[in-house]
C-alpha cells in the first residue's frame, strides 16, 4: 500500500527543490534566453526571406531574358545611319568570351581563386 503524504511533507519537498541554488536558476534563465533568441532569429530570417522574395523576378522570366541592345539603322547601300539605345550593350555569347576575362571576374568575386 502506498502511504499518503501529508501537506507538510509536500511543502518540505518543494522547499528542497527551490534550495537547489542560484546557479540552477541562472542556467535555466540562460537556457530560456537562448531558446527565445533562436526562435526570434529564425522568425527574423524567415521574414527577411519573404521580404526579399517579393522583389525577385520569377525564374521563368530569367530563362527568357533578352537584355536591351543597340538598335542599328542602315541605309539602302549598307552604311550605318543611326543607333538607338538606352544602354549601349552588345551581346557577346559566353563561348566567345576570353577565358582570361572569365578568370578575372571570378578572381574579383572570390579572393581564394588565385
Amino acid at each position: 500500500m502506498t502511504r499518503k503524504k501529508s501537506m507538510s511533507q509536500i511543502l518540505e519537498k518543494r522547499a528542497h527543490k527551490e534550495e537547489k541554488g542560484f546557479g540552477a536558476r541562472i542556467f535555466r534563465l540562460f537556457l530560456y534566453t537562448m531558446i527565445l533568441l533562436f526562435i526570434c532569429g529564425g522568425l527574423t530570417a524567415t521574414g527577411y526571406y519573404y521580404y526579399l522574395q517579393e522583389n525577385l523576378p520569377k525564374i521563368s522570366s530569367l530563362k527568357d531574358y533578352y537584355p536591351p541592345l543597340v538598335t542599328v539603322v542602315y541605309s539602302d547601300d549598307g552604311k550605318k545611319i543611326a543607333e538607338f539605345f538606352k544602354e549601349r550593350r552588345i551581346l557577346v555569347p559566353f563561348s566567345e568570351t576570353p577565358e582570361m576575362l572569365v578568370d578575372a571576374f571570378v578572381a574579383a568575386e572570390d579572393a581564394r581563386f588565385y
